[in-house]
Parts: structure tokens; C-alpha cells; sequence
């Protein structure tokens, strides 16, 4: 029996299936070290930001669980925020926007909350597939998106820890360009 082992040299990549590109890994590395060295100028200065003292306050008092606790809460934000985008984004570009449209959010969710006409079932099914189609976008993250949404002869007014946002056809070709300029992928 012939076994044999191999070790992928840099820049060759791994079974992962990630390649990795040298010049990418020493300009992320260079980046990095240059946006460490302008934090580390403005403390030695004294001329640190809020935001600077914020973010690095919990790694100089050794408390690294309140660093993850941060960290963990601005990219929920960062995600939420990308969620909330895409959903609005992808609904606008159907043309089925629903009377009202409120959203809240917890650690790993997107709740939205839709009023449509009565029998408006194309209303209906655009907000199930945009809700699809956005989950789907962000399988990977841990977010979600999860979908209510009520008919209006039921007369139910908007959750009070849901914040309301209304919509408007016309914002569909702002939004695609916006959309377009920032094709991240999760």
C-alpha cells in the first residue's frame, strides 16, 4: 500500500478550494499593518478617536470577551444592515410592494412585518420569494429573514417594536445602481 502526502506550498491553495494569490495575501497584510500603525500613531498622540477607544479599549484592559461581544454586535449591524438593503432592494425591483412595511431585528434575524390588500396574492407570493431569495443570499451567515404579513381587512396596526418604512416605486432604478455598485458576496 502507497500513501503519500502532500503539502500545498503558498499560493497554491489547499483541498478547501480556496486559491491563495500572493499579491492579494501582501496587500491585505500591508493594508492591515498601515491601519495599525495610524491607531497606534493617534494613542501615542493622544489624538485617539471615540471610535478608536471604543474598539481597542477591551484588548488594553485584557477583557477579550467584551472585544467578541463587540465585534459580534457591529457585525450583526453590518449584516442586519446588508439583510434590510437587500430585502427592500429586491422587493422594490419586483413591483409588488405591499400597503406597509415595518422591520425589527435581533441577533441573527430579520423580522419583517407587511400589510397587502385583500386577496392580493401576487403580493403575497413576491414578499415569500424576495423573503426566499434573501435567505438564500445569506444561508451562509447565520441571518435570516422571517416573514409576516397580514391582509388589510384584518385592520391590525403595525407592532409597536416594528419601525415602519415606506417605499416607493420610483426608487427601483436608484436602488439597482446602488445595488450593482456593491455586489458583495456572502
Amino acid at each position: 500500500m502507497n500513501s503519500s502526502a502532500s503539502v500545498a506550498s503558498p499560493g497554491q491553495g489547499t483541498d478547501s478550494g480556496y486559491k491563495m494569490d500572493n499579491s492579494a495575501i501582501n496587500n491585505f497584510f500591508a493594508e492591515l499593518n498601515a491601519g495599525l500603525e495610524v491607531d497606534q500613531t493617534a494613542f501615542n498622540l493622544s489624538i485617539e478617536s471615540e471610535a478608536q477607544k471604543k474598539f481597542y479599549s477591551p484588548i488594553f484592559n485584557n477583557q477579550p470577551i467584551e472585544f467578541l461581544k463587540n465585534l459580534r454586535r457591529d457585525t450583526t449591524d453590518i449584516f442586519i444592515n446588508e439583510i434590510t438593503g437587500s430585502f427592500i432592494i429586491e422587493l422594490v425591483a419586483s413591483g409588488r410592494l405591499p400597503k406597509k412595511l415595518a422591520f425589527k431585528s435581533s441577533h441573527d434575524k430579520l423580522y419583517v412585518w407587511a400589510e397587502v390588500n385583500e386577496d392580493d396574492i401576487a403580493t403575497e407570493d413576491s414578499l415569500i420569494m424576495v423573503t426566499a431569495s434573501v435567505n438564500e443570499k445569506f444561508q451562509g451567515t447565520g441571518f435570516t429573514v422571517s416573514l409576516m404579513y397580514v391582509e388589510d381587512r384584518h385592520e391590525l396596526s403595525i407592532p409597536s417594536n416594528y419601525s415602519e418604512v415606506t417605499l416607493h416605486p420610483d426608487l427601483n432604478a436608484k436602488l439597482q445602481t446602488a445595488h450593482k455598485a456593491s455586489k458583495t458576496k456572502y
